[in-house]
């Protein structure tokens, strides 16, 4: 069955520039849709399509039980082989629940850059923000989460068709203004970080800045440091140091 804007389960992505505006009143209901690529134009575009996603999964919701009113925009900025970069935007897209009301708003970019030399193929994944803001109105009650500053990036190596090495680097701040208070965290790397094939971490280091401490985390093969300053004074006031191959078994 095809999906909204005549885009079916197997579809190909434009090879120019081109916008694609997906009309709200379009996209089906009391069901999810997705779409996919031809993966010999673009690797991954599915990444791409996550905020479609999101409202096609919104809809998805029995019907009568969702009031959906606002516009989302997907704009593909370049679709190749080599680069793939779309630019997302949502403008007042109101999802009236029957306990709640949530508000999105934002921007956003994606890209997917691949670069291959022999038998060795890098791929980048970039996404930046300069925010993107979620208001929830609840009995009168209102929360709202702000994500911003949002600058991510993860490399993958694959030799001869195998992962051989991993990183990430990046920052971002995830804000929230609550009924009873306000909370924010600011997480960043430390320039990249690097991960084994099987995605452990293996050199680097996090800081996360929380309202009132920051705590520092930092890996070398075998070991992980996690020091926390408490009152964000500039010393360190607790340290923990844990076996990479700890952290790994606890989160398997």
């Amino acid at each position: 069955m095809d999906g909204p804007n005549g885009c079916s389960h197997s579809v190909t992505p434009p090879r120019r520039t081109a916008i694609r505006r997906i009309p709200l009143a379009h996209l089906p209901r009391n069901r999810a849709w997705s779409c996919r690529v031809d993966p010999s134009h673009a690797v991954g575009f599915e990444m791409i399509l996550l905020p479609i996603h999101i409202v096609a999964g919104l809809l998805a919701i029995t019907a009568g039980a969702v009031a959906l009113t606002g516009s989302a925009t997907l704009t593909v900025v370049s679709a190749s082989a080599a680069v793939l970069a779309v630019n997302t935007s949502t403008q007042s897209l109101q999802v009236a629940l029957p306990l709640r009301t949530l508000t999105y708003n934002g921007s956003s970019s994606l890209s997917r850059t691949v670069t291959t030399n022999g038998a060795t193929t890098t791929t980048v994944n970039r996404w930046t923000s300069p925010g993107i803001t979620v208001q929830s109105v609840r009995n009168a009650r209102t929360s709202t989460f702000t994500l911003s500053n949002v600058d991510l990036s993860r490399t993958f190596v694959q030799t001869s068709g195998v992962i051989t090495a991993r990183s990430a680097s990046g920052t971002y701040t995830l804000d929230a203004v609550l009924p009873n208070g306000t909370w924010s965290i600011t997480t960043a790397t430390q320039g990249a970080v690097s991960y084994d094939a099987n995605g452990v971490p293996t050199q680097g280091a996090w800081t996360i800045t929380l309202p009132n401490n920051i705590i520092g985390v930092s890996v070398v093969p075998g070991t992980l440091t996690v020091a926390i300053d408490f009152g964000a004074d500039g010393s360190i006031d607790r340290t923990y140091v844990f076996s990479t191959a700890t952290i790994v078994a606890e989160a398997d």
